[in-house]
């Protein structure tokens, strides 16, 4: 072999090994484009499930905030309806004067300060 030959023939390894490298960088190329879209999709599935869980939370605490509307509702309303049986009775002792009326006074100040800290603090 010549010297020419030689080069021809080391000229031809050099584009067969070029060849080889790049479908080695295709093919790598493709699986990081496959690996990129399988990610892209398991992140969609995550958004779509914190959306899902975002939704039955809200949910959950407009339920509570119903249920908690309607226990004070009955709270108030027996509240009131013992204030006003306890008026009505004919005794000689104040309302003010009996610690039953301070301790009602005080539970509705309670239940009031923690529904006010309930719906302040969001």
């Amino acid at each position: 072999m010549n010297s020419e030959e030689l080069w021809q023939q080391r000229t031809q390894d050099d584009i067969e090994n070029n060849k080889s490298a790049i479908k080695d960088h295709e093919l790598r190329i493709r699986q990081l484009e496959e690996n990129k879209i399988r990610m892209e999709l398991q992140l969609n599935e995550i958004s779509k499930g914190q959306i899902e869980l975002k939704n039955l939370m809200y949910e959950t605490q407009k339920e509570n905030r119903k249920t908690s509307e309607l226990m004070m509702t009955k709270v108030t309303d027996t509240l009131t309806s013992t204030f006003k049986s306890t008026i009505n009775t004919d005794n000689n002792i104040k309302l003010t004067d009996r610690k039953e009326f301070w301790g009602i006074v005080g539970t509705i100040i309670g239940i009031g300060v923690m529904i006010a800290q309930y719906f302040f603090t969001k």
